[in-house]
């Protein structure tokens, strides 16, 4: 097995962790459980470091490029902040986490758009072009948003999504809430934001108040996984300080089960508790990704390990 040392290593901790709390995780006293729920923990601690690796590395102009085949706009973004685009590796990130990754087609939305579907040269949906250009974007995703979607679809996480230019909870309407809550700048955005954030969870915290309150169709998911990405890309020194149980569902009721608690005593405040002490004895980078991701993947079936991409 892949990991070996990763997985024993889990699997002392969490033996440690239930010896030393009167078996708390009592929904994997069960060693199959057990098993499945430490391998789903070790996909998601891959993942988070694929992302941290990719921005450790010297990373090729053509990512962000979305008129090259090599386009990958997480690949992307940690190369325009290299080069020190602030605002241009913001922007794919919001735009690679509202589309999400088709399993099928992989980031082709996402290409599509920003690139103008290849219709205006090397120019695209920059940051400035959008953000100065607000009513013109607008009109052209209106009269563009068939083939822009194309055959793709919008990634797990997001398939409740809309390309609409005009609905509500439409791409238009994302795109519109986000341009106005930043303004021009980025940087200038979050001055006062991190100035007031002395830690890194605690600057996560506040920003996911702002974007969750305020960036249209992106509600609890989509703000989790923007800001994580911020965060593990390295455009964000940020880290959540919690799972965010509260309006989740794969991971809410997986922490249910992990606990084996319901009704009161399961309510989402309290196994963030029990998550937070949970996640400081498994010292993990970015932890509560790792938790919430793996707790969401587990619960699906927690007898039988299956690989889940994203």
């Amino acid at each position: 097995m892949k990991n070996t040392a990763l997985y024993l290593s889990l699997e002392n901790k969490i033996n440690t962790y239930n010896l030393q709390n009167g078996n708390i995780l009592s929904g994997i006293l069960d060693p199959i459980k057990k098993d499945v729920f430490i391998r789903q923990l070790i996909d998601s601690i891959r993942r988070v470091k694929y992302v941290e690796t990719v921005r450790s590395r010297t990373i090729s102009p053509e990512r962000a490029d979305p008129n090259n085949n090599l386009f990958d706009p997480i690949k992307g973004a940690c190369y325009l902040f290299q080069q020190g685009n602030f605002d241009e590796a913001n922007w794919l990130i919001f735009l690679s986490t509202h589309f999400g990754i088709d399993p099928v087609n992989g980031w082709k939305i996402t290409k599509n758009l920003y690139g103008k579907l290849g219709q205006d040269g090397n120019n695209k949906w920059s940051w400035g072009n959008v953000s100065n250009n607000l009513n013109t974007f607008l009109t052209w995703l209106d009269n563009n948003s068939l083939q822009i979607k194309d055959n793709a679809k919008f990634g797990n996480h997001r398939r409740y999504q809309s390309i609409s230019a005009t609905s509500n909870a439409g791409t238009g309407a994302t795109i519109t809430s986000y341009v106005n809550l930043i303004g021009n700048s980025h940087s200038s955005f979050f001055s006062n934001i991190i100035e007031d954030s002395p830690t890194p969870r605690i600057l996560f915290n506040r920003l996911y108040r702002i974007y969750k309150r305020d960036i249209k169709g992106f509600s609890r998911l989509g703000t989790f996984d923007f800001l994580c990405m911020l965060g593990k890309s390295g455009i964000l020194n940020i880290e959540p300080d919690t799972p965010y149980l509260k309006g989740a569902s794969g991971p809410l009721t997986g922490a249910r089960m992990l606990y084996n608690l319901n009704g009161q005593q399961g309510n989402a405040s309290s196994l963030e508790s029990y998550l937070i002490n949970l996640e400081t004895h498994l010292q993990l980078s970015f932890g509560m990704q790792v938790l919430e991701d793996a707790l969401c993947n587990w619960q699906k079936n927690p007898a039988q390990y299956i690989y889940f991409n994203g």
